[in-house]
């Protein structure tokens, strides 16, 4: 977290201005939210502004990444057919930075395959590492049948048959085996919580949150959560080991029954078994912390229904989690420095301000609706009556809903009357009535409106004018 804070402090003090691209480049290769960038900035002095629309992008990225590693995955299994397996070094020692391998092939100039890698692919819901192969970026890696393809990011200069060393980003690495592993510990959680019908549904492990969608009929009370993020620290604090081997698959199903899938069917004779010991066992191809206490403290910081019978559970670990408190402890003194109480006096103070605004909001209200009947007497005091109608149109100062209100007192005391109300500030408002004879017509010319606000004098003299031919007599506004 400290070098990830110490990156995004070089690049504020290069760049004073992020871009979008800049903020979507730490989020997915460094795991840095735009919040915590914004908070770097604070302490620095730099104004940060976060694109609006940032989370849109992330998710749009996402699905198109998904959909285009899909169609690269199709694209590659006729080039790797005749390959032989790579070597998953990562399963050997999870822990490890950096290797040495030797290149054995490359694909359309992007794409390196090596003998052995410590690259793990993105699978099971866990997202692929990042690094470096002799300086040359590597932005995703997948594994197709059973050979590991590395994408390269920019001009590849490496040879086949080249010895290369590879260094893999470890910050990011570990960040992903605490929320794979706590991905397992809130699963059983949820379980004994809310009852042995829980079966996990999806998941999804990145480096600064995941998330693990269960089976469940309804949505957890507050209480419910609670318990589980408690009694998921609870197995984290008591340090057990995660015990990581291989099985047949027969005897796997045997000795632990099919509650091993909990994941999803893994294919092979023999099976990854990943257990905490006596809490949960499941079939899992993912990295994983030796023991629950590297796992850090778990935060749950969302839980929603995503359809019928599927819950999703939004949580931190480890140092996300410590992060995501400190923003949530952040956003409480801001709150207590507004309200200048203690931390402790805020949900009473701020229930208390509640209140009082909306009661503030109903004598606003009153007001307002006093203020409507007294504008709309002192209109039809000012009106001339033409042809039978009370016929006003004019420009006030004031919002969509007083206008609204000040047209329809209009028409309640009026038997025949056309009213034509524009304002607005930041946007031209029109609203108008009519009420006789001709009401069908002269709606028609009533309800052409929305002009900009440098054109409402000229749209309502227009208006005007059309109202004076229908009925035949100048009107004065």
């Amino acid at each position: 977290m400290k070098r990830g804070e110490n990156y995004v402090k070089r690049l504020l003090l290069k760049k004073k201005k992020l871009e979008k691209d800049d903020f979507v480049e730490l989020y997915e290769s460094k795991g840095i939210q735009p919040e915590t960038v914004q908070e770097i900035g604070r302490k620095l002095g730099i104004q940060i502004d976060v694109p609006s629309d940032f989370y849109v992008t992330i998710g749009e990225k996402r699905e198109k990444r998904e959909k285009t590693r899909k169609q690269i995955e199709e694209e590659l299994k006729q080039h790797v057919e005749s390959l032989p397996p790579t070597e998953e070094l990562y399963y050997e020692d999870p822990y490890k930075t950096i290797f040495e391998a030797r290149v054995f092939k490359i694909l359309q100039s992007k794409y390196v395959i090596l003998d052995k890698t410590c690259f793990y692919p993105v699978g099971g819901g866990q997202l692929h590492d990042t690094g470096e192969i002799n300086g040359h970026k590597v932005i995703s890696v997948q594994k197709v049948n059973h050979v590991i393809v590395h994408e390269i990011g920019g001009q590849v200069t490496l040879k086949e048959g080249q010895h290369i060393k590879g260094r893999i980003d470890l910050e990011r690495r570990l960040a992903l085996m605490r929320h794979h592993t706590a991905t397992h510990i809130i699963n059983e959680a949820a379980r004994r919580v809310l009852g042995k019908h829980v079966w996990q549904a999806g998941a999804e492990k990145r480096p600064d949150r995941a998330r693990l969608d269960i089976t469940h009929y309804r949505l957890p009370s507050k209480d419910e959560v609670r318990k589980i993020e408690l009694l998921a620290n609870k197995i984290v604090m008591e340090n057990r080991p995660v015990r990581i081997f291989w099985m047949p698959r027969n005897e796997a199903e045997q000795k632990y029954g099919f509650r091993i899938y909990q994941g999803g069917v893994v294919p092979g004779r023999n099976i990854r078994i990943v257990e905490i010991e006596d809490w949960d066992v499941e079939a899992c191809g993912g990295l994983h912390c030796e023991n629950t206490g590297k796992v850090g403290p778990i935060k749950i910081i969302k839980v929603e229904r995503i359809q019928d019978g599927v819950v999703r559970i939004e949580f931190c670990a480890g140092l996300a989690a410590i992060h995501q408190i400190q923003q949530q402890e952040e956003l409480l003194e801001k709150a207590a420095a507004v309200f200048r109480v203690p931390l402790v006096q805020v949900p009473k103070t701020a229930e208390r301000f509640f209140k009082e605004w909306k009661e503030l909001n109903k004598e606003i209200e009153k007001l307002r609706t006093q203020l409507s009947s007294m504008t709309a007497e002192k209109i039809l005091k000012d009106t001339k009556t033409v042809k039978g109608y009370k016929i006003t149109v004019k420009r006030l100062n004031l919002n969509e809903k007083e206008l609204i209100s000040i047209v329809e007192k209009i028409l309640e005391k009026e038997e025949k009357a056309i009213v034509v109300l524009g304002g607005g500030v930041d946007r031209a408002i029109i609203v108008g009535g009519v009420k006789g004879p001709f009401k069908t017509e002269l709606l028609s010319i009533v309800r052409n409106g929305g002009p900009k606000v440098q054109q409402l004098d000229q749209v309502l003299q227009r208006i005007s004018h059309l109202i004076a031919e229908k009925v035949g007599q100048p009107i004065s506004s």
